[in-house]
């Protein structure tokens, strides 16, 4: 009877110990996810920001040119 109860102590144990390491690998597959997603929204931002500067430069740019001519 003891045995008994040691195999399902030990096969309680086993099982918690795949249930967290899976757990745990699906974890850091989000993490990685929302990472990359995070990544790409910083990236975009970076994109549209600089070219909302190269847009505000060429007006800059523009003006100065309209000036002259005046």
């Amino acid at each position: 009877m003891t045995n008994l109860v040691v195999w399902c102590e030990a096969s309680m144990v086993a099982g918690a110990e795949e249930y967290i390491s899976r757990f745990d690998k699906e974890q850091l597959e989000k993490n990685e996810e929302v990472s990359a997603m995070m990544a790409k929204k910083i990236k975009d931002a970076r994109d549209a920001e600089s070219a909302v500067a190269l847009k505000r430069e060429a007006d800059m740019e523009e003006e100065r040119k309209q000036q002259h001519r005046v």
